[in-house]
């Protein structure tokens, strides 16, 4: 994504494991902090990224994870479920720090992640009009069809319809 907005000459700024293991670190006070900062510096208008860790939330993790409709938070003991309970909180997070700025965000997700589920999104929702769109991965060059699912605060975008949890 970064390199693609840098080719239209767009600014961006990634916040990536694999750039910076300690100042990028979301499960950190630093790396947290250093995305809030970076955020922060965003312009109204501009636009905000992300796709937090799904492992834990998807289909196939469920019977280790114990993630359900009934318990989207899953196994307090595992550390992996509360990792991914922590970095789907952060990123929401900063989700309402980018619409509290006017600036457009898209939140990326496999199609059977039940993140949405996790209580501050719940709460996102019912905040912020929230956009859901459903596309597959080799629809546009994936190697497979992989469903996916993007959440977004625009409507400018031809989404076909608005988010609802029923």
């Amino acid at each position: 994504m970064c390199k693609t907005l840098l080719e239209e000459g767009r600014s961006s700024i990634p916040i990536d494991l694999e750039i910076d293991p300690h100042g990028m670190d979301l499960t950190t006070s630093r790396g947290f902090s250093n995305a809030i900062y970076q955020l922060l510096n965003v312009r109204p208008g501009g636009g905000h990224t992300s796709a937090p860790v799904c492992s834990t939330w998807v289909f196939m993790s469920r019977g280790s994870t114990l993630r359900s409709v009934a318990s989207p938070l899953g196994r307090s003991d595992s550390e992996s479920v509360r990792i991914g309970n922590l970095l789907a909180a952060r990123a929401i997070i900063l989700l309402l720090i980018a619409s509290a700025k006017s600036i457009f965000w898209i939140l990326e997700q496999p199609g059977t992640s039940i993140m949405y589920l996790h209580p501050l999104f719940q709460r996102l929702i019912k905040l912020i009009p929230v956009q859901q769109f459903r596309m597959n991965m080799g629809d546009y060059g994936g190697h497979s069809k992989k469903p996916t699912i993007l959440y977004s605060s625009s409507s400018d975008l031809g989404f076909s319809f608005k988010f609802f949890c029923g």
